[in-house]
């Protein structure tokens, strides 16, 4: 249903953005405080015959000051840096007849998709048909904070591009993407709307679990991981091994502390 899938999805708590196109250039943004009325939005939009876009993490703040180019103050909301959260890892299959950078059908990208499964050794995804195209999900037992995603995601990145995936490659490692919600219709042909639905579940899977998997991929296939990821990592050895003690409990979560 179109709720669970938000709930698979997004954090249990922020501001999620349910977007839709301007007249023009860009998206008009709609900032909901709960799950349940991003999803109203939606389908609100969706009625109306208006195409509808979701946020795929969860935001501090309505919005936040920035420059413009110009160096003018303007008011942001779907951007990287008010990114709060976000329980997910995606990815979005191109589909085009005729286009050697894309899967000539959406049957071809779900075979791609099981061949970089099968090479990288990553878990199955949630797969989802965006009426044209394939959107593909890794999603998470619990949120975890952008730092954390951004390492893993320009990981997931290298090793997809590596592996040969006709993918969007930027939206791979791009918090703050929208993709087409569960529930809707994309109306591409407005003579023959689609639905926008899942074919394909699959079990949520532990954060760390998930990272340790795309990195012994990015090893084993001999791929440079992304400086980030590697300067990161050593520091962060480095203190662990000075501050390591002996843990007679479950994980816990500083996000949830935090909160």
């Amino acid at each position: 249903q179109p709720i669970e899938f938000l709930r698979r999805i997004l954090p249990a708590t922020g501001l999620y953005i349910i977007d839709r196109p301007r007249a023009g250039k860009g998206f008009s943004h709609q900032v909901c405080e709960s799950l349940e009325e991003a999803l109203q939005y939606a389908l609100l939009f969706d009625s109306q015959g208006v195409t509808a876009y979701h946020a795929c993490a969860a935001y501090r703040e309505p919005f936040i000051m920035g420059v413009n180019k110009k160096g003018e103050p303007i008011r942001q909301v779907r951007v990287q840096k008010n990114v709060r959260a976000l329980k997910a890892f995606w990815t979005d299959l191109d589909v085009e007849a005729g286009v050697p950078t894309k899967y000539a059908d959406q049957l071809e990208a779900v075979d791609g998709l099981v061949k970089f499964c099968e090479e990288s050794g990553l878990p199955q995804p949630m797969v989802v048909s965006s009426g044209y195209g394939i959107h593909v999900y890794w999603t998470l037992t619990e949120e975890i904070n952008p730092t954390q995603w951004s390492q893993t995601a320009a990981a997931l990145k290298a090793l997809a591009i590596h592996l040969k995936l006709r993918a969007d490659h930027g939206c791979t490692s791009d918090s703050a993407r929208v993709l087409r919600p569960v529930g809707t219709y994309n109306r591409k042909d407005a003579h023959n709307p689609k639905p926008v639905e899942v074919v394909a579940d699959a079990p949520d899977l532990v954060y760390a679990d998930f990272h340790r998997r795309v990195m012994a991929a990015l090893e084993q296939h001999k791929v440079k991981a992304p400086d980030t990821i590697k300067s990161r990592e050593t520091k962060q050895e480095a203190l662990n091994e000075q501050f390591a003690i002996q843990r007679d409990f479950p994980p816990c979560s500083a996000q949830k502390a935090a909160d």
